[in-house]
Order: C-alpha cells, then structure tokens, then sequence
C-alpha cells in the first residue's frame, strides 16, 4: 500500500515538473514571438498570470 501511494506521489510530482517545463517553454517561444509589441506583451502577462492563477490589476 505504501508503495502505491509512493508512487501516486512520484508521479504526480513528475507531471507537475514536466507540466512547469512546458510552460516555462511555451512562455520563452511566446516571448520570442512577441518581442516588442507592448499590448502583446501585456496581453503575454495576464494570460501567464490566469495561467498562474496569479491576480494581475
């Protein structure tokens, strides 16, 4: 049994990494994309912070 929740953990740990990194990668190729245009870039940062679920004024 201990072993099962052990492992339930480890992979809700690994999804959490693994889902991090493609945020984290998604948000560098979005950057990237939309270096310079200000109303994009803050159209970048709330869709970050809803993602985040970070409130943004």
């Amino acid at each position: 049994m201990t072993s099962l929740v052990q492992f339930s953990v480890i992979s809700y740990q690994l999804s959490v990494f693994f889902g991090f990194q493609r945020l984290a990668f998604g948000v560098q190729f979005f950057e990237q994309m939309v270096f310079d245009d200000p109303i994009l870039l803050l159209m970048r940062s709330k869709l970050t912070a809803a993602s985040l679920k970070i409130p943004v004024p």
